[in-house]
């Protein structure tokens, strides 16, 4: 399906079938990167949000521009390390989970 709507890495998608199974990986974080109000009103079970869905940088504020250290640690707080495989996901038609 996601090849019919013209997805250029289909590889790199899941489907809610593939996550259903894998839900329990240790290794396995889901991020749901929509705002606060969304994360409350409805989120996949066990799933953790960034409390700001831009990853601006800290020091300038900038949009989509956090330090690769910056980066790091907020993605340790979520429990996201280097063997985790990340699965970002919103409401958003993925505009907040693509950037992450």
């Amino acid at each position: 399906m996601a090849e019919q709507q013209g997805f250029a890495h289909t590889e790199f998608l899941v489907d809610t079938r593939w996550l259903a199974e894998h839900l329990q990986d240790r290794d396995l974080c889901v991020v749901d990167c929509d705002v606060p109000q969304q994360y409350q009103r409805a989120h996949i079970p066990s799933s953790v949000f960034t409390e700001d869905h831009y990853q601006k940088d800290p020091d300038t504020d900038r949009v989509h521009i956090m330090r690769p250290d910056a980066f790091a640690q907020m993605a340790q707080s979520l429990g996201i390390g280097d063997d985790t495989l990340v699965i970002g996901y919103d409401n958003s038609r993925g505009l907040y989970a693509g950037r992450l």
